[in-house]
């Protein structure tokens, strides 16, 4: 299925790329997994509220070597206000210990611990 998916990914229009992608993260959302105890780092998405506890959460995970993509959707409907303030700690702290932060898309927010970098624009 991934030699398919990546077979129609390189040579697919621009509509089949997106159509993909979004069977890519519907598929993303719905498969559970118990994490690889060995693991150094893990990949995590993680439904971000803005509130206390989401906040600490992704201080937690970022601590532990983790890389998070943040969903920020229904925050950002709800109270655009209260994201902006746990997103502004969360930077914080993210700055403090040399990690780094992205905007990826209107929804998603790539938050890295730290001595990982995210290339922000290329040349």
């Amino acid at each position: 299925m991934v030699k398919r998916t990546l077979g129609k990914l390189v040579g697919a229009s621009r509509a089949d790329k997106e159509i993909e992608l979004d069977e890519l993260l519907n598929i993303m959302n719905t498969t559970e997994e118990t994490p690889y105890e060995d693991a150094d780092a893990l990949v995590l998405r993680i439904v971000f509220n803005g509130d206390e506890d989401a906040v600490k959460e992704v201080i937690d995970q970022v601590t532990k070597g983790n890389i998070l993509v943040l969903n920020i959707k229904d925050a950002a409907d709800r109270n655009q206000i209260r994201l902006k303030g746990a997103i502004g700690k969360v930077k914080v702290y993210i700055q403090d210990i040399d990690g780094d932060m992205v905007r990826l898309t209107q929804d998603l927010v790539l938050v890295t611990p730290s001595k990982v970098k995210i290339v922000k624009a290329t040349k």
